[in-house]
């Protein structure tokens, strides 16, 4: 994995969307932490020591609340959630529920820019990744510049890893939750849980 830096796109494609067609976010997160291993030292790395704290039990709370009231009057085919934009939002990293009347297939997420058909609900606001934010809030030096780009890889991966934990305690996820970030093109896809109206708290979700 050694390889130039203009090729991080390749190298995600080749090593990374195998194992996040899984759901294998752990891989994931290794392949990060290995290519940030083959550049210097630099505040991005901090990512290596942290990862979100935000209660995933609260937040499956907040989606089953939301999802039964946006039910009522809608049929949804799947639900998307992205993070806001890393360097922009460097003072709260957060994000929302989409409910799209679209599935996606064949890992083709093109739906996505059709529109979402529910209304808003109150953003979930990312803990643990404080000190991190203040790395995109700094300047730096073009030398850190492919650390910057592995760290925010690194960031969506455990973002992903996160989604992927508070769904196994959602009760009513009854279609595909679609997980990104803003401005990214690589997905996680979680399908429904097996029992959605029941507590599958201790059931993990199935992939697709």
């Amino acid at each position: 994995m050694d390889l130039p830096y203009f090729q991080l796109t390749t190298a995600i494609n080749e090593y990374v969307a195998p194992a996040l067609r899984e759901g294998d976010l752990d891989s994931c997160i290794h392949w990060a932490d290995v290519m940030l291993s083959k550049v210097p030292e630099s505040p991005f790395h901090l990512i290596r020591e942290l990862d979100f704290t935000t209660c995933p039990k609260d937040t499956a709370e907040k989606f089953d609340r939301w999802a039964l009231e946006q039910e009522k009057n809608k049929l949804f085919g799947s639900v998307y959630t992205e993070t806001n934009g890393f360097a922009f939002n460097a003072d709260q990293w957060h994000f929302h529920w989409f409910a799209y009347g679209s599935r996606p297939r064949d890992q083709n997420y093109d739906y996505l820019g059709e529109g979402w058909i529910s209304e808003d609900h109150d953003l979930i606001v990312l803990t643990g990744m404080e000190d991190l934010q203040k790395s995109f809030q700094s300047d730096w030096v073009d030398e850190e510049d492919f650390a910057r780009d592995i760290c925010e890889c690194a960031v969506v991966f455990k973002l992903m890893r996160f989604v992927q934990s508070v769904a196994t305690r959602m009760k009513h996820l009854r279609y595909p939750l679609v997980v990104s970030s803003h401005g990214w093109d690589v997905f996680l896809a979680i399908s429904p849980t097996p029992k959605a109206e029941q507590n599958v708290s201790e059931q993990p979700a199935t992939r697709f």
